[in-house]
């Protein structure tokens, strides 16, 4: 029995490979995300990891106390207890190399390097890995099958050092024993071309990667094997490349159909069932679908923990994937606490010197810029650009996440020309855009391109991406609905621009159609209801935009009071949705802050309030006027002072307040969840 056959606890430094997916700009590479990839090593373990019955009676005594050490060793290996596995393996190739059985001692020395890999001991591993070429050069033929295994761990190796030329050269020559030893439709060879798949996805060369998946793939299914981890482990593979291709609904398709092979109860599959619920609810937060991202996400990590404990570098994955989702409702505060909470987990794993912490240090920035925190935005995409340059070269895919990155900090700076040259980097960089027929990634950056060119006043040419956006946002077999309301409300902001009202109103609609699916109205006049929201951080800036044209019509063309009224009763709606935004962030921070990105909006509603009092002598606008100014930021800034002050007089302890957070956090979960 192989392990592949048999084990069901993957360690996790398996995710130093992730995809990186961010909820609105990037297909997160893995990711760069890189938790599509569970267990790839025991991918490559399929030849020397098989445990042989007891010796037959002729065997000498000491081979057969051997094979008892081996057996004894795999058990431990299985329970995830690498400390006892390793006393095991070294004592048992003690044996096999006093009885001369080579082949068994290399599969020890090849157990134990692969062991070191799981606590990532990579330095440990090499040297073994190195006993082991030298052994077999003397001692196996070259066309040994444990020489194949060899050279996949050392490809491994380079895989971890992100050194993925090396780890391509030394994988091929394994692959070329198996090949000839084994024939062109064994597991091992599938094994094999995984690998591949894996190194040229890290390196970058994403359609090279999907061609040796796509392999691996036809020959599980060749085989036909009731054994389904290794297949399911490849088809999570095949997703999180085109995860990083921008087709986040092949991807989903791919770990669906993953998830159906493993999702049955076996026990053996338990571990592999949470990496494929982490990915799926990486797909949906790239696809917009926020509600569904936690809820696959929470259950991801609420499955890491049973299997590795309270931390781990797979919760640190998963950390970073909430954040993204925390972003993309606009909750900065908490977004960047998940973040900070990811970069100290994977560091424990990583070091301070991978490329995957050039991944968390990207989403850090990104959060910095969001929160207008515009200094230590630069300053830490800077730091993770010039981490990403070392690591991966400066021609590798994942530099355009960064880049888009960098891109919208100067774009809030103003310096346009700066953000329009990063965006357009950022599209040079993207794979394989010749091939693509839907893209995520793409459409939001041509929706920022657009933002640009609108600030320019280059209406023509914003026109031109927002359109391009929609176009491919459209051939996606599910579309992004955050993605498509931007690009629409983005168009509608062109038009308000150039005075086209009718068509502006059009497009808003459109928008607040596209986002709030149980919203059926196409009425300019009217607005989703609370029970209808959803997506709040869009919605918000929708409504606002469209509130404020009503009232520019008002100004400049119509001067009827039945646009001043639409803008009011917008601005009503907009007002209720920042409520219940309000309610779902734990953090005072994030509150105070979305006090005052709002106080603008505030301050206009009031103003049309008294437009319309004044203009109609009713009271009832009157009393809006107050209403709007209830809202306020003051209230807001109250809240936080008094809270905080009843907190300090009342001596209340930092632990009962840490504590208090925590509760905060899983009661916004909660919430979450009864409003599914």
């Amino acid at each position: 029995m192989t392990i592949l056959e048999s084990l069901h606890t993957a360690s996790s430094f398996l995710l130093l490979w992730r995809r990186r997916a961010s909820s609105c700009s990037f297909p997160r590479q893995n990711q760069l995300g890189y938790s599509w990839f569970p267990a790839f090593i025991l991918l490559l373990s399929l030849v020397c990891c098989s445990v042989t019955k007891l010796a037959a009676q002729e065997f000498q005594i000491d081979t057969v106390q051997a094979e008892r050490l081996l057996t004894k060793g795999m058990d431990f290996y299985f329970q995830i207890k690498y400390d006892s596995a390793l006393t095991y393996f070294r004592a048992s190739s003690e044996r096999f190399l006093e009885s001369r059985n080579w082949e068994k001692y290399v599969r020890c020395l090849n157990l134990i390097a692969d062991t070191y890999s799981r606590k990532l001991f990579l330095d440990s591993m090499e040297v073994i890995l190195k006993s082991a070429r030298r052994f077999e050069s003397t001692h196996l033929e070259e066309d040994d099958l444990e020489c194949a295994q060899t050279y996949s761990l050392i490809g491994l190796l380079h895989i971890y050092r992100e050194q993925f030329d090396s780890a391509i050269t030394e994988i091929d020559i394994g692959k070329k024993i198996r090949e000839k030893r084994l024939g062109k439709d064994h597991r091992s060879l599938a094994a094999s071309c995984y690998l591949l798949g894996l190194a040229y996805c890290n390196g970058g060369k994403y359609h090279e990667a999907l061609r040796w998946t796509t392999e691996a793939l036809r020959i599980h299914r060749v085989l036909k094997e009731e054994d389904h981890f290794d297949y399911a482990n490849t088809l999570i593979l095949s997703g999180g490349i085109y995860a990083r291709l921008g087709n986040s609904a092949q991807a989903l398709e791919y770990y669906l159909q993953g998830l159906g092979l493993v999702n049955n109860g076996d026990p053996k599959y338990a571990e592999m069932f949470t990496y494929c619920e982490y990915d799926i609810g990486s797909a949906y937060n790239d696809l917009g679908d926020y509600s569904k991202s936690i809820e696959h996400l929470q259950r991801a990590i609420a499955g890491s923990k049973e299997v590795h404990g309270e931390r781990n570098a797979f919760i640190g994955s998963s950390y970073l994937e909430l954040g993204e989702v925390m972003l993309a409702l606009g909750d900065y505060e908490r977004a960047t606490d998940y973040f900070y909470r990811s970069l100290s987990l994977e560091r424990n794993f990583v070091g301070g010197d991978h490329s995957l912490l050039a991944d968390i240090e990207s989403e850090i920035a990104d959060a910095y810029a969001h929160n207008n925190r515009l200094d230590e935005a630069l300053s830490t995409a800077n730091k993770a650009l010039v981490l990403y340059l070392k690591k991966l070269g400066p021609k590798h895919p994942i530099l355009g996440y960064i880049i888009q990155i960098r891109g919208g900090i100067y774009k809030k700076r103003g310096l346009l020309v700066s953000a329009l040259n990063d965006y357009e980097l950022a599209v040079s960089l993207r794979p394989g855009l010749g091939d693509s027929t839907g893209r995520c990634d793409v459409a939001c950056l041509y929706s920022e391109i657009g933002s640009v060119y609108a600030e320019m006043k280059n209406f023509d040419s914003a026109t031109i991406f927002y359109q391009k956006s929609l176009d491919l946002n459209g051939k996606l077999p599910i579309s992004n609905r955050c993605q498509q309301a931007e690009a629409l409300a983005g168009l509608g902001h062109v038009q308000a621009q150039k005075r086209c009202y009718p068509q502006a109103f059009q497009y808003f609609q459109q928008a607040l159609l596209c986002i709030c699916p149980d919203f059926q109205d196409s009425s300019i006049y009217s607005n989703p209801t609370l029970v209808a929201i959803a997506n709040g951080k869009e919605l918000v800036d929708i409504l606002t935009e469209k509130a404020r044209v009503f009232e520019q019509r008002y100004a400049i063309s119509s001067h009827q009071l039945s646009d001043l009224e639409a803008a009011l009763s917008t601005y009503k709606c907009t007002a209720l949705t920042i409520d219940q935004l309000r309610k779902k962030y734990y953090s005072d921070a994030s509150k105070l802050f979305l006090g005052e990105q709002s106080y603008s909006l505030y301050q206009d509603a009031v103003r049309v309030s008294v437009k319309l009092f004044h203009a109609t002598g009713k009271h009832t606008f009157w009393d809006a006027a107050f209403w709007f100014a209830e809202h306020s930021k003051t209230n807001v800034l109250l809240d936080g002072i008094l809270d905080s002050e009843a907190k300090r007089f009342g001596g209340i302890p930092d632990s009962l307040l840490c504590l208090e957070r925590e509760l905060r956090t899983t009661l916004s979960h909660c919430e979450t969840d009864l409003e599914r």
